[in-house]
């Protein structure tokens, strides 16, 4: 019996040394929405479109998506279309944070040959003031 005494006394010990009031491990880094929060932000799904091969003197577009991931609106206030073979169509109002919208660029190959390269700059109030996007394609 007294065995059996002096066992539960040590697991008795070892429990409570195992018990004590655990330390929290400090974060020195913030999550997106704490580092965004008062700000607009650009979120894209894709920032980069390739229309691939196509003939001259046709006309194709692409829409690129996005989403204000910040946390206040979200104003694009002009577009550098780049060149005159593009042409672009913005949201023109504010978008609220957490809403998705929409970019739609024209290229108009018309005149054009071999590859191609153009950009798109967004100027807005994001945290990225100029945002650009891109556009290529090999014009046969």
């Amino acid at each position: 019996m007294r065995l059996f005494q002096h066992i539960v006394f040590i697991c008795v010990i070892v429990l409570a040394s195992g018990c004590g009031p655990k330390k929290q491990k400090q974060t020195t880094t913030e999550s997106k929405e704490q580092v965004t929060k008062g700000k607009a932000k650009f979120a894209f799904d894709e920032e980069i479109h390739n229309f691939g091969s196509l003939k001259n003197n046709v006309k194709v577009s692409y829409t690129f998506a996005f989403k204000n991931v910040g946390g206040q609106d979200l104003l694009i206030s002009r577009v550098d279309e780049g060149c005159s073979c593009t042409t672009v169509t913005w949201p023109q109002r504010a978008i609220k944070a957490g809403e998705t919208e929409y970019i739609e660029v024209v290229l108009d190959t018309h005149g054009e040959n071999g590859n191609l390269y153009r950009t798109v700059t967004l100027f807005s109030n994001a945290t990225e003031k100029q945002k650009e996007l891109i556009i290529t394609a090999f014009i046969q």
